[in-house]
């Protein structure tokens, strides 16, 4: 057996290290056999995090594993991508996603050292950011349909404006007394038409 370190039998010790958002780096030590994770201060777990509920979720020790479950929450909780439904249990390197925030759990055999200790395992690199980009093309698909919108509108009122000036010079001698009786010179309106039309 190696002098270096001498392995105990006990619990293995369990954590759940934050891999991305806004308390990446930081590690929680899964202490007792229930741990609630939310966005209230007075959980075992707090995650800084808006999309988080106040009671997220809960890790509990069942039968010497470690189990997740998803109290309800408003954005649902996420076990290696997959939302889940009901109870799973976790293994090391399970990634949990809650809102922007991922977890990383681990677990270890506990250690107790006879002399020096070995060197800390160094965690695993954090994943890339999830892309962002379904919000983004939604703001870009509202400003095209606003652009045409627009777009046909100041169509539809140009088509109109032609349509009535054609109107005008068709029926002429029929809107004659229309226009005299409004005192509009028939020959002024017919110059303004034919400019439009040009």
């Amino acid at each position: 057996m190696d002098d270096q370190t001498v392995l105990a039998s006990g619990t293995p010790g369990a954590k759940l290290v934050v891999h991305q958002g806004t308390q990446a780096g930081t590690t929680f030590p899964l202490i007792g056999d229930v741990v609630i994770l939310g966005r209230e201060e007075d959980v075992g777990i707090s995650i800084h995090d808006p999309e988080v509920s106040r009671r997220h979720a809960r890790i509990s020790r069942q039968a010497g594993r470690y189990v997740l479950e998803d109290m309800n929450s408003t954005n649902g909780t996420y076990l290696n991508g997959v939302q889940i439904t009901g109870p799973q249990p976790l293994h090391a390197g399970d990634r949990i996603s809650m809102g922007q925030t991922v977890l990383v759990f681990q677990i270890e055999p506990e250690t107790v050292a006879a002399q020096p200790t070995a060197a800390p395992v160094q965690p695993a690199p954090p994943p890339p950011p999830a892309p962002a980009a379904a919000p983004v093309e939604q703001e870009k698909g509202r400003g095209r349909c606003l652009l045409w919108g627009c777009g046909c509108l100041i169509l539809l009122g140009l088509l109109l404006a032609v349509l009535a000036g054609a109107i005008a010079l068709l029926f002429a001698e029929e809107l004659q007394p229309i226009f005299d009786e409004l005192g509009i010179p028939i020959q002024l309106t017919m110059l303004y038409v034919t400019h439009l039309l040009a």
